[in-house]
C-alpha cells in the first residue's frame, strides 16, 4: 500500500512539474535552416493573467483590441462591454471611455502621441477621437469619394495614425488613409498576386467570355497592422497568402520585408489539411523586434528586422502562459508583452527573461549599425545557448557588414544559412580577384607562354619526324 501511495505522489509531481513547465513556457522554441524545431530556453515569463478589474471595472466581455500609449498605459477595447478600458502597467483599473453610452461594438482603439484617443466604432461606422479625459472631439466616417465603393460599409476593427498625421484604417487588400479633414487620401498596400501556372493556361488559352465567367483571383486581404517607431506600417496577411504573410510598408507602399513564408503550417484536423499560420495581430517594440499571434496554434512569433524567427512562445491550453482565441499582442517600453484572449477575456502579462533580454540587445545593436557591439551581444547569447542557430547567423551578418567576409562565411556555415553564405562568398570571391588581379593577370600570361612555347616547341619535333619518316630514311 505503502509502495501504491509512493507512485501515486510521484506521478501527480510529475504532472504538476510539466504542467508548470508548460505554464512558464519553458517550451520556447525556433525554426532552423534546415526546418527544424531547436528547442531553446525560456524567453518570456508569464508573471499575470488578469480578467477581472475590481469593482469599478468589473470583467472583460469578448475583448478585441489591446494598444500601450507612450507611458505604458494599457487600453483595450471590451467589445463586449461597449467601452474601451484604461489600465496602469501593472494592469490596474484606472476608467473607462464610453463617448457618453454610444459605442457600439468598439473593436479597436490607438493612442496618439498627445495621448488623445481613437476608437474604431464598429457597427456605429466611425471612428470616434476624444481626448485622454474621455471628452468627444470630432468623428471620423466613410469619406465621399469616386474612388470608394458607395456600398461598401466601414465597419472597421483597426486603426492607426502615422507620423505625418493620417488616419489608417484597413480595407481589404489596402491601407486606406484618411486626412484631419476626413478627406480619403488613398490606398497603401503591397499586396500582389504570386505566379499561378493555373491563371498563366486560363490568360492564353481560354476566350475572353471564358475568363469573363470564371472567378477572379484576388490578393489575400490584411488582418493586422501596426505603426512602427520608424514610421512604417507593419502589417499581416490572412492564411490564405503561403508567403510573405509580414510585411513591411513604406511610404511608397512597397513591402521592404524580406519575402518568404512565416510561421509554421498547422493541420487542422477538422478539415484533415495543414493550413497556412493566421496571423491576428502583429506590435513592433522600440528594438524593432517583431511579434505575431497566430490564431491556430495560439502561438506568438518573434522576429527580427530581417525577418530571422527569434522564439516562440506560448500555446493553446488553459494554464498560465498559455492561450484560448488571442486576438492582441503589445509591447511596453520596458519590454513586457501583453496578450489579450477574446475568448476568456484575460490579460497575460509577460516578462523578458534574460536570455530575451541579450537577444534584444544583440538585434538593437545591429538595426542602429552597432555591428561590433552586435558582435559581442551575439557571442553573449551563445554563452547562454551554444545551440541558439539565430546567434551565429547574428554574428555572420554583423561581421560581414564589418567586411569580415571570410569570418562571416564560418559563422553563416555554422547556421546553414545558406543564402548568408553564397552572398559573403561572393564578395570574398570579388575581393580576392581584386587584390591579385595583377599577380593573376601575370600567372595567366607566363601560363600562355609556356603553353605556346611547348605547342611550338612540339611542332619542330612532330614536322622533323614527319620529315625523317617520308624521306625515305626508314627504308634505309
Amino acid at each position: 500500500m505503502k509502495q501504491v501511495k509512493t507512485v501515486v505522489i510521484a506521478i501527480c509531481v510529475a504532472v504538476i512539474a510539466s504542467l508548470n513547465a508548460s505554464a512558464l513556457g519553458t517550451t520556447d522554441y525556433v525554426i532552423d535552416g534546415s526546418g527544424n524545431e531547436v528547442s531553446i530556453p525560456q524567453t518570456h515569463n508569464s508573471t499575470q493573467m488578469i480578467r477581472y478589474l475590481g469593482e469599478k471595472g468589473g470583467s472583460l466581455s469578448q475583448p478585441s483590441d489591446l494598444y500601450i500609449d507612450s507611458n505604458d498605459n494599457i487600453f483595450i477595447a471590451d467589445t463586449g462591454n461597449n467601452r474601451i478600458v484604461k489600465l496602469d502597467q501593472n494592469c490596474n483599473y484606472v476608467t473607462s471611455y464610453d463617448c457618453g453610452g454610444t459605442l457600439n461594438n468598439p473593436k479597436g482603439v490607438f493612442v496618439s502621441s498627445n495621448n488623445d484617443i481613437y476608437v474604431a466604432d464598429t457597427l456605429n461606422e466611425r471612428i470616434v477621437h476624444m481626448s485622454q479625459s474621455g471628452e468627444f472631439i470630432e468623428q471620423f466616417v466613410k469619406p465621399d469619394s469616386d474612388l470608394i465603393d458607395e456600398n461598401a460599409t466601414f465597419q472597421i476593427s483597426k486603426i492607426g495614425i502615422t507620423q505625418q498625421g493620417f488616419l489608417y484604417t484597413m480595407q481589404g487588400q489596402y491601407f486606406m488613409m484618411i486626412d484631419a479633414n476626413n478627406d480619403f487620401k488613398g490606398y497603401v498596400g503591397d499586396n500582389r498576386l504570386g505566379f499561378s501556372l493555373k491563371r498563366l493556361l486560363i490568360r492564353t488559352f481560354a476566350s475572353k467570355e471564358q475568363q469573363s465567367k470564371l472567378i477572379k483571383d484576388t490578393p489575400t486581404s490584411y488582418y493586422s497592422f501596426d505603426i512602427g517607431n520608424d514610421g512604417l506600417v507593419y502589417a499581416t496577411t490572412g492564411e490564405d497568402a503561403a508567403s510573405n504573410q509580414i510585411q513591411k510598408i513604406n511610404m511608397v507602399g512597397e513591402n521592404v520585408y524580406p519575402e518568404k513564408a512565416y510561421g509554421e503550417k498547422y493541420y487542422n484536423k477538422e478539415t484533415n489539411r495543414f493550413c497556412n499560420p493566421r496571423f491576428v495581430d502583429i506590435c513592433v517594440d522600440s528594438s524593432g523586434v517583431i511579434y505575431v499571434i497566430d490564431a491556430y496554434s495560439c502561438n506568438i512569433f518573434v522576429y527580427d528586422q530581417n525577418g530571422n524567427m527569434l522564439a516562440v512562445f506560448g500555446g493553446k491550453g488553459a494554464v498560465k502562459g498559455k492561450f484560448n482565441q488571442p486576438v492582441a499582442v503589445d509591447v511596453s517600453s520596458n519590454g513586457n508583452v501583453f496578450v489579450l484572449d477574446e475568448a476568456t477575456g484575460f490579460i497575460h502579462k509577460f516578462e523578458r527573461t534574460s536570455f530575451m533580454e541579450s537577444i534584444t540587445k544583440a538585434v538593437n545593436c545591429y538595426t542602429l549599425g552597432q555591428y561590433s557591439e552586435a558582435e559581442t551581444a551575439w557571442k553573449a547569447v551563445l554563452d547562454i545557448d551554444a545551440n541558439y542557430p539565430v546567434a551565429n547567423k547574428g554574428i555572420g551578418d554583423a561581421l560581414y557588414k564589418q567586411k569580415r567576409v571570410k569570418e562571416a562565411m564560418r559563422y553563416y556555415k555554422l547556421s546553414d544559412s545558406k543564402s548568408g553564405y553564397g552572398t559573403a562568398f561572393s564578395v570574398f570571391e570579388y575581393n580576392f580577384f581584386r587584390s591579385y588581379f595583377g599577380l593573376i593577370v601575370l600567372i595567366s600570361v607566363l601560363v600562355i607562354s609556356i603553353v605556346i612555347f611547348v605547342v611550338i616547341r612540339l611542332k619542330k619535333h612532330t614536322d622533323k619526324f614527319v620529315e625523317t619518316y617520308y624521306s625515305g630514311g626508314k627504308q634505309q
